[in-house]
C-alpha cells in the first residue's frame, strides 16, 4: 500500500525548520544536505506540472525579443543569437566587427533593476526583515512575479531565458558528491540549503492575502522549481549599475544596484579585458568588442577576474586559466596559548582571526596570508615586540623582507602543511579524477571533475613554490 502524501504546507514547515538550523560541522554537512534534499524532493513531487518557467522560457523564436529591444531603443543590427551547445545561447556578429568597435548600447530603461522591482514589491519587501537586506532575492521574486503575470512588459525578455541553470543548486545528489573534498564543497551545499530555506520562508509568507496581491500568486502557484529558476537567473546574470537617485558622496556599495541587462547578458565568457562601461549621463551601458570578429563568429564578454571555483558556483560553468586561484579558510586555533597575543597583532593589521585566503597557481603569496603565517609562527617575545612597535608591522606581509630565518621556516612550513592537508582531503588521486572525467556523462559532472583537477593543480603548484 502506497503511503499517502503529506500536505505540502506540512513539508514546507519542516523544510524551513531544518534549513534554518545553524551550519553543521564539515563532517556533518553531507548528511544534513541529504535530509534537506529529501524534503525538497517530496515538495517537488507534489508540485509536478505546476511550474511556470519551463512553459514560458527557453524560446528559440528571438524575433519578439528583438522587436521588444528595438522598441526600447536598442540597436541590434550588429548581433544575432545562436546556440553553442554546452555554452547555451550566445551572441554572434551579424557583420564583421573590429576590435574595440562599439557593438551594443543598452539604455537603463531596458534594464530590470532592483529599483524597478521595488516599484512593484516595496509594500511587502521593505517591511520584511529578510528581503529588505537581500536585493538579490527581491530581484528574483520580481522576475518570478513577472513570469506568472499574463501581460508583462518583460515577457519577451523572460521568454528567451534558459529553462534551467547549471549552478550547484540544480545538480543531482550524485553530481554534487563528486565535489566532496574540494574547497568549494561547503559553498555548494550552502547554496542549496539557502535556496531551500528562502523558498520555505517565502512560501509561508504567501499565506498572507496581502503578499499574494503584491506577488500576483498564491502558495499553490509558488513552486520550488520556479523559485530555484528565478534565483538562478539572478545569480548567473546579475550586474551592478549606478543608482540614478544616488546623491554625490554616497558610498560605492550604496550607490550601485543589482540589475539584469537584456541581450548584453546573453554573451558568453572569455578571458580578456573589461569592455563594458556605464555612462551615467546618457544612462546606458556601452559594450565594445573584445577583439575582432568575422561575420557569424561568436562575440564574448569578460566576466572579470574570477577563480574556476567562482565560475562553477556562481555561473554554472568551468573556466580556468594561468591566473586561476582558490580560496581556503585558515584561522588561529583557540587552544593556542598565544591566541590572545596573535589575535591582537592580526587585528592591528586588519586581518581576521579566521579568514578566506587566496592561494595562487603561480605560487605568489598574498601579503595578508604571509603576514598571518608569520604571526602564527611567532613566539611570545616576538609578538609582544610588534604589539609595542606597531610601526614595524607593515613589513610582515612583504615577501622581500624575511622576518627571521626561524620564523620564515615555521611560517612556510605551516602553509605547506595546510596545502598537504587540503590535497589529502580530496580523497582521490589525479589519475582517478582524470579517468572519472573521461567517463563522465553529464555537463555538471564534467564541471565538478574539471574543478577538482584545477584545484589539485593549484595546490600542487603552490606547494612546489613554497618548497623552493
Amino acid at each position: 500500500q502506497m503511503e499517502e502524501a503529506r500536505p505540502e504546507e506540512e513539508v514546507v514547515a519542516e523544510l524551513l525548520k531544518r534549513a534554518t538550523q545553524p551550519a553543521k560541522a564539515p563532517d556533518e554537512e553531507w548528511q544534513e544536505h541529504i535530509a534537506i534534499r529529501e524534503l525538497v524532493e517530496e515538495i517537488r513531487a507534489e508540485q509536478l506540472g505546476r511550474s511556470h518557467h519551463t512553459k514560458r522560457t527557453g524560446s528559440q523564436d528571438f524575433e519578439p525579443f528583438f522587436a521588444w529591444l528595438k522598441s526600447e531603443g536598442v540597436d541590434v543590427s550588429k548581433v544575432y543569437i545562436s546556440n553553442f551547445g554546452d555554452m547555451g545561447n550566445g551572441l554572434c556578429a551579424a557583420t564583421d566587427i573590429k576590435d574595440k568597435e562599439p557593438v551594443l548600447d543598452i539604455p537603463a530603461s531596458a534594464m530590470m533593476s532592483v529599483q524597478v522591482a521595488l516599484e512593484s514589491l516595496a509594500s511587502w519587501v521593505c517591511d520584511d526583515p529578510m528581503l529588505r537586506i537581500m536585493p538579490n532575492i527581491t530581484l528574483a521574486l520580481y522576475v518570478l512575479s513577472q513570469l506568472v503575470k499574463r501581460k508583462s512588459r518583460w515577457q519577451a525578455y523572460l521568454a528567451v531565458l534558459p529553462t534551467t541553470y547549471s549552478t550547484p543548486a540544480h545538480w543531482t545528489l550524485q553530481e554534487l558528491e563528486l565535489l566532496r573534498g574540494a574547497s568549494v564543497f561547503g559553498d555548494c551545499l550552502a547554496q542549496y540549503k539557502n535556496t531551500a530555506r528562502q523558498y520555505a520562508y517565502i512560501h509561508t509568507k504567501l499565506q498572507d492575502a496581502g503578499v499574494q496581491g503584491v506577488m500576483g500568486m498564491t502558495p499553490f502557484d509558488f513552486t520550488f522549481d520556479d523559485y530555484r529558476w528565478a534565483t538562478g537567473t539572478v545569480m548567473t546574470r546579475q550586474n551592478q549599475v549606478p543608482r540614478p537617485d544616488a546623491a554625490a558622496g554616497t558610498p560605492a556599495a550604496d550607490a550601485l544596484m543589482l540589475t539584469l541587462i537584456p541581450l548584453w547578458d546573453m554573451m558568453n565568457h572569455k578571458h580578456g579585458q573589461v569592455t563594458s562601461f556605464y555612462d551615467a549621463e546618457k544612462k546606458k551601458l556601452e559594450y565594445s568588442a573584445m577583439g575582432a570578429a568575422k561575420k557569424g563568429e561568436q562575440i564574448f564578454l569578460f566576466y572579470g577576474n574570477r577563480s574556476s571555483s567562482e565560475f562553477v558556483v556562481n555561473n554554472g560553468f568551468f573556466s580556468s586559466d594561468k591566473s586561476d586561484f582558490l580560496q581556503t579558510r585558515i584561522g588561529l586555533g583557540r587552544s593556542d596559548p598565544l591566541y590572545e597575543l596573535k589575535s591582537k597583532l592580526l587585528t592591528c593589521l586588519s586581518i581576521p582571526v579566521h579568514s578566506d585566503f587566496v592561494l595562487h597557481s603561480d605560487g605568489v603569496i598574498d601579503p595578508p596570508l604571509l603576514a598571518f603565517a608569520r604571526i602564527n609562527a611567532m613566539n611570545k617575545d616576538e609578538l609582544e615586540f610588534h604589539l609595542s612597535h606597531p610601526g614595524k608591522c607593515s613589513i610582515l606581509g612583504s615577501i622581500s623582507t624575511p622576518y627571521s630565518a626561524e620564523n620564515e621556516h615555521k611560517a612556510i612550513g605551516f602553509l605547506a602543511t595546510r596545502c598537504k592537508l587540503l590535497l589529502a582531503g580530496m580523497r582521490t588521486t589525479a589519475d582517478e579524477d582524470e579517468k572519472r572525467l573521461a567517463a563522465a556523462d553529464s555537463y555538471h559532472a564534467k564541471c565538478a571533475l574539471n574543478l577538482r583537477i584545477a584545484q589539485r593543480r593549484i595546490l600542487t603548484e603552490f606547494l612546489a613554490s613554497l618548497q623552493k
